[in-house]
């Protein structure tokens, strides 16, 4: 937890009981939100996912309710459901599951307040995120895991292309979405490069000498960010190589370990 300073004042509280925050967010009268708040992954059942959109709704319809001029909250890749290739989005979802409708179902509710409301609103669509803090069975902590047991790790779909984006570009690009002067709407948030996951896989791998794995193949299917829209409107574009990122995260992870 981050500690409080004289320039920030902090404020911990259970999104589900709204009497103990909502008074003190109305008192306070932001000027800015951002919304990231998700709890339970990596469970997406449908019941989890109701669950949180309906406290998305509830900490939105309070951020509205307090005069905010501006909210930014955090979308997923996801909503994309079956999607290939490059995607923009003006993309149209294909299929999406329980998580991503459910994403889905908090922007179009803020898209019809807002359109009501001289609150803005901006939709980061944030793709395949990193780093240091991810949860242990993640790619690359258990690529890490595996690779300090003297073994390469066995990845289910090697030849999957994803949008891999470092933890400290998302943070950037929420901060230009926040602080900026541009349009409403849906960003993706990504490095608008597509990369293998046994790729990435075999960046840890080599990071500690094990030897990568030896999968390739033509028919790579996956989806990754066009990123026009967010570098047109604030100029932010994703800094960190996913190598960088990669051999950063191990850093920090070896010296925390």
């Amino acid at each position: 937890m981050t500690p409080a300073s004289s320039h920030r004042r902090q404020h911990s509280c259970d999104l589900r009981d709204i009497a103990t925050w909502a008074p003190t967010v109305k008192a306070f009268k932001p000027g800015a939100c951002i919304h990231l708040a998700w709890e339970g992954l990596p469970d997406y059942s449908p019941e989890r996912c109701r669950s949180n959109a309906s406290l998305a709704v509830q900490a939105l319809a309070t951020m509205l309710d307090s005069g905010a001029s501006k909210v930014v909250v955090s979308g997923s890749c996801w909503e994309y459901g079956d999607a290939s290739g490059q995607v923009a989005e003006s993309t149209e979802p294909t299929q999406p599951g329980d998580f991503a409708a459910a994403k889905l179902t908090i922007l179009n509710w803020l898209r019809q307040q807002c359109s009501a409301s001289s609150t803005s609103y901006y939709w980061a669509r944030i793709f395949f995120s990193y780093g240091l803090g991810q949860r242990a069975n993640s790619l690359i902590p258990s690529a890490r895991a595996a690779a300090l047991a003297g073994r390469r790790l066995d990845v289910r779909h090697p030849n999957v292309v994803q949008d891999f984006v470092h933890v400290d570009d998302v943070a950037a690009a929420l901060a230009r979405l926040i602080s900026d002067h541009v349009a409403a709407g849906v960003y993706n948030i990504g490095s608008g490069r597509p990369m293998r996951v046994s790729a990435v896989a075999d960046l840890v791998a080599a990071h500690y000498g094990i030897p990568g794995s030896d999968s390739a193949s033509d028919q790579d299917q996956g989806f990754w960010a066009d990123t026009s829209k967010i570098v047109s409107a604030t100029g932010w574009r994703s800094a960190i190589s996913i190598k960088d990122g990669v051999r950063s995260m191990l850093h920090e992870m070896d010296g925390h370990a």
